[in-house]
């Protein structure tokens, strides 16, 4: 038994010196990294629609123009809020234009929208609020 263990002990240290060296030659031969970091927050953009980690977009015509805009619910950090961002198109826009977003209230995980005879209902877990666009989260 004595000599199945040192046999698998030698294996293993054996396994771990010949991974630090091919790690050591990697590094060596490649002296720049070859993955380059992402760039985010481009300022040349007209506006960025970020608010931060699990975002929850709830696409509805808030302020009643006719088009619809989008309403995003982030629970978490850097933007914790529920933001406005206001459709600057004509609705009929593929690709349309927001205005930068309007903070309207907190953030809550969860929440979706749905639509009763066209109107949207905003639903969270075991709350309803189906005046939404004028109350925000205060009346469920």
């Amino acid at each position: 038994m004595r000599t199945i263990h040192c046999s698998l002990a030698m294996l293993s240290l054996t396994l771990v010196v010949r991974a630090i060296l091919a790690a050591d030659a990697l590094s060596a031969a490649d002296p720049e990294p070859s993955l380059a970091p992402l760039r985010y927050n481009n300022p040349g953009l007209v506006v960025d629609l970020g608010v931060g980690l699990w975002a929850w977009p709830m696409p509805m015509d808030y302020d009643g123009d006719g088009d619809f805009d989008l309403v995003v619910s982030c629970p978490d950090k850097p933007s914790n809020g529920t933001y406005f961002f206001e459709n600057t198109s004509d609705g009929k826009e593929k690709l349309p234009v927001f205005k930068p977003g309007v903070k309207i209230g907190p953030g809550f995980h969860n929440v979706r929208v749905s639509y009763v005879e066209g109107n949207p209902v905003v639903l969270q877990e075991m709350k309803e609020y189906t005046d939404f666009r004028k109350t925000q989260y205060q009346q469920p």
